[in-house]
Formats: C-alpha cells, sequence, structure tokens
C-alpha cells in the first residue's frame, strides 16, 4: 500500500479488531472447504438420491451455522475498512491540496474549482473528513482536495480530522494551496494564520506551497494572489 493509505487506515480504522474479523473469516473458510469436502466424499461415492440430497441440505445448513457464526464480527469492521480502503483519494493525477485554518473558505473554492460538492458552511469544520475533486487542464486531469481545517502543522495532540489533513500534505501534495481569510472571519487573526503557515513551510520544507487570500470580495490584503471563489475572479498585487 502506499503510505499515505496505510497511515489513514492506521488512523481510521482499529486495526487490532480487523485482524480480530479477518481471522475469524479465515476460520470459516477452512471449515467450509472442511465441510465441503466431507459432504462432496459421501455425494460421490453414493448412487441413492435421497443420500445425496440429504448431504447436500446439510452441507448448506452447516456452512449457513458458521457464517452466522462468524457474519457480526466481520461485518462490523469489514465494511468501515473496505469504505475507507475504497475512498481514500490516491490516485496518480498531480494534486493540489487545499489547507487552512477552518472556515476560510476551503470547500467553496474546490466547488468552484473542481468536480467535488463538499459541504459548504459558516461554521468551523463543516469538512469532516477529505473531499475530493477533479479538473482538466490543456489535456490533463488534476486532483483537488478539500482538507479539514486546521489550527496547527503539527501532527502531536491533534485529532481525527486535523490528522487527515496532515496526512494529505504529508503525502499528496504536489502542490499546497494555503488560503488566508483577511476578513478574519475565520476566528483566527491574519498573523495567527500567518504562523500556521509558517509552522507548515518548516515542517513541510520540500512542498511547493502558494499562499493565497480568500474572500478578496469581501477584503484583501495589500499585497499577494487574492481569489474570491464567490465572485469566480482573481488578481495579484504587489506590495507599493
Amino acid at each position: 500500500m502506499h503510505p499515505f493509505q496505510r497511515e489513514l487506515l492506521d488512523l481510521l480504522l482499529d486495526l487490532d479488531r480487523l485482524k480480530k474479523s479477518l481471522g475469524a473469516l479465515d476460520w470459516a473458510r477452512k471449515k467450509i472447504l472442511e465441510l465441503s469436502g466431507e459432504k462432496l466424499r459421501i455425494m460421490r461415492r453414493s448412487f441413492d438420491l435421497n443420500v445425496i440430497d440429504d448431504a447436500r441440505e446439510e452441507a448448506y445448513g452447516r456452512v449457513a451455522s458458521v457464517m452466522k457464526q462468524v457474519k457480526k464480527t466481520w461485518t462490523s469492521s469489514s465494511g468501515p475498512a473496505k469504505r475507507s480502503a475504497s475512498s481514500r483519494p490516491y490516485t496518480r493525477e498531480p494534486t493540489v491540496v487545499i489547507a487552512g485554518y477552518p472556515n476560510v473558505g476551503k470547500s467553496m473554492l474546490v466547488a468552484k474549482l473542481s468536480s467535488a460538492k463538499p459541504e459548504v458552511a459558516p461554521y468551523p469544520f463543516t469538512t469532516k473528513g477529505m473531499i475530493v475533486g477533479h479538473f482538466d487542464h490543456k489535456w490533463r486531469t488534476y486532483q483537488v482536495i478539500d482538507t479539514p481545517g486546521s489550527s496547527t502543522g503539527r501532527s502531536t495532540g491533534r485529532n481525527e480530522i486535523e490528522l487527515q489533513a496532515i496526512l494529505a500534505l504529508r503525502h499528496l501534495a504536489d502542490v499546497l494551496v494555503f488560503l488566508i481569510d483577511p476578513t478574519g472571519a475565520c476566528g483566527a487573526t491574519v498573523e495567527a494564520q500567518k504562523e500556521l503557515l509558517s509552522q507548515i513551510r518548516r515542517d513541510f520544507p520540500e512542498s511547493a506551497i502558494l499562499e493565497v487570500q480568500s474572500k478578496s470580495d469581501l477584503k484583501r490584503l495589500d499585497a499577494g494572489l487574492a481569489v474570491s471563489a464567490l465572485t469566480g475572479t482573481a488578481s495579484r498585487s504587489c506590495a507599493p
């Protein structure tokens, strides 16, 4: 598995429980092979249709009993494991990861740029996991990931939602777009947001990071690249 997939499964799943479920499934597999082999031998040796039918029905009943024993254990962990493994955003496409404080406009920007339809609402942590979208540019497909908002670039002491963002930054980002909300409506000052950006630069020195102001239809700083997902506009200005 790709390191991102492996670490994310470690984060999202109870791996000890999953291993026990896999062990139960392996026991069921062996038991069913044993039962089917036993009944097949009886059926092959007999020319009596009643004996054959009885052996077949007994085999079905015992196999059903075996599966009933492991059903609860298996389904309680296999479903979440399958969904987690199949829905994770790991592809070979160039990937743009959108990051920043909660409620700086990440979801709205991803919805404007790509095929993703994340929930957009004026309160922190709207995004409960990673939202993945795609867009085409010059005959090439790009992946865009809306990460849950984070107030720190470090993984220590973070909750599960924020740790997903850290993993995306570590393993997937070809380009990281860090959004700064100049209005302060996100609940953090511009200085606090820039400190988070500085922390991310220190923690991910190899990453290509683009600082972008969001909500430029409401307010913008003196210099830098600014966008408004609401109006679909972008502009760049230089410091005087």
